[in-house]
């Protein structure tokens, strides 16, 4: 089991322009209320302004930009309102999720349930923040997609970037925190294996609220750092 996230459904150019600008706004190259330049874009891709356009409209989707009239593509905001109002669509779908292993074969799931753990623990030991939520986002996107639920993967897919935006911010906690983290996944997976799915997604429940939280006092702790610098740089 691999720790990529698969962001978009198709593999065409739009998709790929689309992945490769979400990437930039996760990790911050690109800033809330930033411009997207379609030019530099398409210049920079060897891509049409028309293919750019098209990646645009699927970025909207999933929440990293919003598109306004005659001002063209800006990176949405990202603030503790932003976070809380995210976090709690992720509780909503990922609790969905977790509830859908009672409807499939547990023993497909539960070797790559074992793995993850393992892996899990791993990067808690190394010290490796990032891969260890991309484990655990990229497991639950390829598990809503062997779900026979109708819409489940298609939102949750569209919801990936913006939680994985969400929580890049939380890459510096402390190692106390990450441990915390794992104490709180593993009884979810320890649910999971012993067939406890109402159990399993309350205690998902409680991750995500402990990593929202943890999104938001980075969040506040880099609003306060640009402060500081604001005040102390020369005018």
């Amino acid at each position: 089991m691999g720790s990529s996230i698969c962001f978009f459904k198709f593999e065409g150019l739009s998709e790929q322009i689309a992945a490769e600008i979400a990437e930039q706004i996760i990790t911050g190259q690109l800033i809330a209320g930033e411009r997207i330049q379609e030019v530099r874009i398409a210049n920079a891709m060897q891509v049409s302004r028309a293919s750019v356009r098209e990646a645009l409209q699927i970025l909207k989707r999933t929440g990293l930009i919003n598109v306004y009239p005659r001002r063209g593509a800006l990176v949405s905001e990202l603030d503790q309102q932003h976070i809380e109002s995210l976090f709690r669509m992720a509780d909503l779908l990922i609790t969905e999720i977790i509830m859908q292993h009672d409807k499939v074969d547990h023993h497909q799931f539960d070797g790559l349930l074992q793995t993850l753990q393992q892996r899990l623990f791993q990067q808690v030991q190394a010290f490796q923040p990032q891969q260890f939520y991309d484990e655990i986002f990229a497991y639950l996107s390829q598990f809503s997609a062997s779900c026979e639920h109708l819409y489940l993967h298609c939102m949750f897919t569209d919801l990936l970037p913006a939680i994985r935006r969400g929580y890049f911010y939380a890459i510096h906690v402390s190692n106390y925190a990450l441990q915390e983290e794992f104490f709180l996944i593993s009884k979810v997976i320890d649910a999971i294996t012993s067939k406890n799915t109402h159990q399993a997604a309350l205690f998902m429940q409680d991750f995500c609220r402990n990593l929202c939280k943890l999104v938001q006092a980075s969040l506040i702790h880099i609003k306060q750092a640009e402060l500081a610098w604001a005040q102390c740089s020369p005018h």
